[in-house]
């Protein structure tokens, strides 16, 4: 979600391009998380292989002159800095969280039988 409003909101074609490119990826990344394999290696295939790749050379030979030094935000570092940080710190929370205390009414006698429930299901 970031990578597609980055894409509109640069000013840069470079960067935007760059941002459609992370963008089809991470559609990729969705449709293979929903176990839709031949649509994710045709996303990657068709539109990150060819399109953004396309699109690239394009904007390399249209404005290699022309290319503007930009000053650099904070914000792209906070973001690229922040935001993993965050999943890690939230992951590991949960990871901990659960090693300690487990699922809920589990002591180790009970486990075995916490499976069979489980796998009833």
């Amino acid at each position: 979600m970031a990578c597609s409003l980055l894409l509109i909101l640069q000013k840069n074609p470079m960067h935007s391009v760059l941002y459609l490119a992370f963008t089809v990826l991470a559609i990729a990344g969705v449709f293979f998380t929903l176990q839709a394999d031949f649509v994710g290696a045709i996303q990657l295939l068709v539109y990150a292989g060819g399109i953004v790749v396309l699109y690239l050379f394009v904007i390399i030979i249209i404005n290699l002159n022309q290319m503007k030094t930009e000053r650099r935000r904070i914000f792209p570092f906070l973001f690229l800095v922040a935001v993993p940080l965050l999943v890690l710190t939230e992951l590991g929370y949960i990871l901990m969280r659960g090693i300690q205390h487990g699922p809920e009414g589990a002591t180790p006698a009970s486990l075995p039988k916490l499976a069979r429930e489980s796998a009833s299901c």
